[in-house]
């Protein structure tokens, strides 16, 4: 009975070893997926891969890589490119089979991330990180990119964005707000739309940004018509019209209309137009989605930027500057009131935490500079014994106010505002406490006396006696400022408010952190002078480009009487067979168009608004333009 009984028993573990050897660890394979940067993707690699027959399968653990974000269940991956990455991303992955528990080895998914969002500014002594998600020169993930001089490694500028905020005829609240859009974004990419088109085919579409050289323009000039010649892909896709259909407004990136249609088509001679030798462009609005930054309700407000510099080895001061022109308009149905444009920057000079920051009334800009010499840290990075010193000047508009902060210090007043109170608060020139800035000392009422002023360190450090951080008790650290903007009383619906801005950089590589001081300021000046003779007429206004000549010699054509109350007298010194003149306002819209077939021709413009606008007279393929003004 006993050996009986012991065969049945060897029996028994023999046929369960078997039935164990027979199982089959499942088999996961690589797969291949495309993906664009920071928009949600959903992948089930369990499609190919191989579990036995009647077996079913999960996904056991998915390893992400640095270059994502993810989460998974049993048979989806939910997959999302970090907003700034480019490239081939790869994940790893295990299955499980359900039934005899074994595992797969690991298998490989390769994701090929495409990114049109980012780009740079890099045609002069400064390289600059672009992208349209509302914060400028860093890639929110880690590093910035504002680099000066162009290769060394080093930069000047951590981040730039611009806050908007304002009330309504109700006095309800409106804020969108963006400091680094890390924890939460009031900002997304594209035109204002339709609700209903806000969708992953507007997210794709929209998330780019346009970067286009003055040579590749003159080029697609010269030969549109040319047999053979291929329009580069960045001229044909340039974003010149919405589409009305979805809620987008009409006219988007300016543009050269050559048989002035309306709509852009670059295949009968149609181009972009920009300001500057390179520039970039891109489009921005506060209403795709929830804030979640700073938790505020949107002003509908759509921002188109261009961000362009000029190649000018023979002028430093330009060659060592990066433009700005910001169009805000308004796409909402409502007034608003005491609108709030605030630019939040966080200067970096090298090491990011040896640096002072002040401004400049006078010349409407912040200005950091280093708090000491040498500049470093403490793996010795950093511009040494001559670091620079970095404006931001605002070229049209009046700063209203400025006030500073940093995450360095214990004193709470001063620090970062994280909430919309506290943001409004310094976007109102007030510290996030709410206390007025008192103008001397560390500029806050518990360790300061003297009067309230609403411009914080306007002093020069070289000027003993004057209110500088260099003579505050503050100390050096890593400090960002609002650059607060004179409020707007009224911001209609369609109003669109422009602003400028100038960038630039100084190093004197003879003296220390305090003769760079002085020469940025020199240089700044002369950026304002050059902005003021090559764009006199307006912010809006993006000539002279191209085959726009703004008149200078007034024997090439006569325009009277400018004012004018409605009749325009113009003469031109040659005429040539379909000539033709355009008035067109400052958003670059088309008013009025006709031929010109004498050397003096009257032009009536009583129909169009008082303001200012541009005479465009296209003569044999050549355009001259003129600034005219409608009583």
């Amino acid at each position: 009975m006993r050996i009986k009984n012991l065969k049945i028993l060897l029996i028994a573990i023999a046929g369960s070893i078997n039935a164990f050897a027979q199982d089959k660890a499942p088999e996961a394979l690589p797969d291949n997926y495309h993906a664009v940067a920071n928009l949600p993707y959903s992948f089930n690699p369990l499609v190919n891969d191989i579990v036995d027959t009647g077996h079913t399968m999960k996904i056991f653990v998915v390893y992400p890589s640095g270059n994502s974000n993810l989460t998974f269940n049993d048979s989806i991956i939910y997959y999302k490119a970090k907003l700034s990455f480019k490239g081939i991303d790869s994940i790893r992955y295990r299955i499980k089979d359900n039934q005899n528990g074994l595992f797969s080895e690991i298998a490989k998914i390769y994701i090929n991330v495409s990114n049109e969002a980012i780009d740079t500014i890099n045609i002069n002594n400064i390289s600059a990180l672009i992208n349209p998600y509302g914060c400028l020169f860093w890639d929110y993930i880690e590093s910035n990119h504002y680099e000066f001089p162009k290769g060394s490694g080093l930069n000047t500028i951590f981040s730039l964005a611009l806050n908007i905020a304002g009330t309504d005829s109700q006095q309800n609240p409106y804020l969108s707000g963006i400091l680094y859009r890390i924890d939460g974004a009031d900002f997304f990419p594209g035109p204002v739309s339709s609700a209903e088109n806000y969708n992953f085919s507007y997210d794709s579409t929209w998330a780019s940004v346009w970067k286009l050289d003055k040579q590749e323009i003159l080029t697609h000039i010269s030969s549109w018509n040319q047999t053979g010649y291929i329009i580069p892909q960045i001229i044909a896709s340039w974003p010149g019209n919405g589409d009305p259909s979805k809620g987008q407004a009409t006219m988007m990136a300016p543009y050269y209309d050559k048989n002035e249609n309306g709509f852009y088509d670059p295949a009968n001679g149609d181009y972009p137009v920009i300001r500057g030798d390179q520039a970039v462009y891109f489009i921005y609005n506060d209403d795709r989605a929830p804030h979640t930054e700073f938790n505020g309700t949107g002003l509908k407000t759509e921002i188109h930027c261009m961000v362009y510099a000029f190649n000018s080895p023979d002028n430093p001061a330009l060659n060592n500057t990066v433009f700005i022109n910001y169009l805000v308009t308004n796409r909402s149905n409502l007034t608003y009131s005491n609108v709030k444009l605030s630019l939040f920057v966080d200067t970096d000079n090298g090491a990011a935490h040896d640096d002072f920051i002040g401004c400049d009334t006078l010349l409407n800009a912040a200005i950091s500079y280093n708090g000491k010499i040498p500049d470093g840290n403490e793996n010795g990075i950093g511009y040494g014994d001559h670091p620079p010193a970095q404006s931001i000047m605002i070229l049209n508009k009046d700063m209203d106010s400025f006030i500073v902060n940093t995450n360095s210090f214990s004193y709470q007043w001063i620090t970062r505002p994280y909430e919309s109170a506290e943001l409004l608060n310094n976007m109102n020139a007030l510290w996030i406490d709410g206390s007025p800035i008192i103008g001397s000392g560390c500029g806050h009422n518990s360790c300061a006396t003297g009067n309230i002023v609403r411009h914080a360190f306007p002093g020069n450090p070289n000027e003993v006696d004057s209110w500088s951080m260099l003579q505050s008790p503050l100390g050096y650290s890593e400090y960002a400022c609002f650059i607060n903007i004179l409020p707007l009383t009224d911001f209609h619906p369609e109003e669109t408010v422009c602003i400028d801005l100038a960038l630039t950089s100084a190093i004197d590589e003879n003296g220390d952190h305090l003769d760079s001081y002085t020469l940025v300021k020199q240089y700044a000046e002369t950026v304002k002078t050059f902005y003021d003779v090559n764009f006199p007429a307006s912010c809006f206004d993006v000539a002279p480009f191209i085959d726009e000549t703004m008149v200078s010699n007034p024997e090439l054509v006569q325009v009277f009487p400018n004012p004018t109350n409605g009749t325009l007298w113009v003469k031109i010194n040659t005429i040539q067979a379909n000539a033709k003149y355009q008035i067109l306002d400052l958003t670059g819209r088309l008013r009025s168009t006709g031929i010109i077939d004498s050397m003096q021709t009257t032009i009536n413009i009583s129909s169009v608004e008082p303001g200012l606008y541009i005479l465009r007279i296209v003569n044999n393929e050549i355009s001259t333009s003129v600034k005219i003004v409608k009583n």
